[in-house]
């Protein structure tokens, strides 16, 4: 298994494109220095399970310091293993850590209408998914469970709460250990704190029936409750994933408050940034994913997106620029402290290693003379970290690298050091 460390403070990020077609290196030389002024750690690329993003893109992303997660949104659902595999392998290969397969499992339009209508969807999408699952940790990647619609055709909690128990019945309790749960988590028109909470703070709430005084899930604040029902059966809290969110231009949804236009969208994307850079995201949340970085001028997207074609930006792209220098400045601050010149951070102690990873760390040792430990608190004081550790968890690495540190990253098998 993977070495662990203490979950980390949530990081920001947008969804690229909503297609598959903009992986040239040209594309990547003219967006990468945007993703980088508005301080974005995280991106989520569209692809499918018929061919990769391919490989010099993923690799120049990870090797930039940018965590990509690979959405395959494919549909209609249905067994992938075979055509999955090669793709899982491949992506861990590169430095992808998340990989989220099959489109909303709750939307009718996610299968063919013979399917939807026989059995139970539940377990119809289990026996789908599970393979693929374990397919993810062979490959070592993290098993993602894929994002919900929120309602949906098959109310979301609902379906939720019945997958997370049949995983149980059918004795996968160590897959349901180590999951990390996706999902899309809209504002709506709303504002970015409702539902927050979840259902202990509002008990009274229903499927598709809101109390007046009360506030559902459809909102920022549905990380909450996705986290209470998975709490219910993993018995502990897992990471949660976020491919897609925030407000969008036109979202509508409730007649309490304004629609999104560009102020705000500006006011509820900044609102949960803040959220993010003061560390008061919701528990687990690993990341947030904007959308939309851009997309094709003429198509169903382009309205939405934050860079248009004719050249103009939301507000939105100005506001985190200027959050990201504010970052840099404190980044600069922050490396004038350092007390260590090299940290090496040993997640669990010297200890835990095996017999092959102490083999892996005497030749490491025999070119560097660094301070070993297993305390991110300590190796946020050195101005160079070397994590030692077979995965390289984007949010330590982000924590690690806003505190000014250098980070690189070595696994404990025999395997070339990886640039973070």
């Amino acid at each position: 298994m993977p070495a662990t460390i203490a979950p980390k403070p949530a990081g920001l990020g947008i969804y690229y494109f909503p297609d598959d077609l903009h992986y040239r290196h040209k594309d990547f030389e003219t967006w990468l220095p945007e993703i980088q002024a508005m301080n974005l750690g995280w991106v989520t690329l569209r692809g499918s399970v018929r061919r990769a993003v391919p490989e010099p893109f993923v690799r120049a992303l990870v090797q930039a310091g940018l965590q990509p997660i690979l959405h395959l949104p494919e549909a209609p659902i249905r067994s992938l293993a075979d055509e999955v595999a090669p793709l899982l392998q491949a992506y861990a290969r590169w430095g992808v850590h998340y990989v989220a397969v099959f489109a909303p499992p709750n939307l009718q339009s996610s299968w063919t209408p013979g399917d939807w209508q026989r059995g139970s969807p539940v377990e119809l999408f289990l026996d789908a998914f599970i393979p693929t699952a374990k397919l993810m940790v062979q490959a070592g990647l993290a098993p993602v469970f894929p994002a919900l619609h929120s309602g949906g055709d098959y109310w979301d909690l609902a379906f939720l709460e019945a997958a997370l128990a049949a995983l149980v019945v059918r004795g996968e309790e160590d897959l349901l250990a180590g999951m990390t749960f996706a999902v899309e988590a809209w504002t709506f028109n709303r504002p970015a704190t409702w539902g927050a909470g979840g259902a202990a703070r509002w008990p009274n709430v229903r499927p598709y029936l809101t109390p007046p005084d009360s506030q559902d899930h459809r909102g920022f604040g549905m990380i909450d409750w996705v986290q209470e029902s998975v709490t219910r059966h993993a018995s502990q809290p897992r990471p949660v994933l976020m491919l897609r969110g925030g407000a969008a231009l036109g979202e509508n949804l409730d007649a309490n408050f304004p629609a999104v236009d560009e102020k705000r969208h500006l006011d509820l994307n900044s609102e949960i940034a803040r959220m993010v850079i003061d560390r008061r995201a919701p528990e687990g949340l690993l990341n947030v994913a904007f959308w939309l970085l851009s997309a094709e001028a003429g198509s169903p997207e382009a309205a939405q997106a934050w860079f248009r074609a004719d050249g103009t930006t939301l507000p939105i792209v100005t506001a985190l620029k200027r959050l990201g220098e504010r970052a840099r400045v404190r980044q600069s601050e922050a490396a004038q402290g350092k007390v260590f010149a090299h940290y090496l951070l040993v997640p669990g102690g010297l200890t835990a290693l095996s017999g092959a990873a102490w083999q892996v760390l005497q030749d490491l040792l025999r070119t560097v003379r660094p301070t070993i430990g297993d305390s991110i608190e300590e190796a946020v004081r050195a101005e160079r970290v070397t994590l030692f550790a077979e995965s390289a968890p984007a949010p330590v690495m982000q924590t690690l690298r806003s505190a000014g540190c250098v980070v690189d990253h070595v696994r404990p098998v025999p395997m070339e050091r990886s640039q973070a």
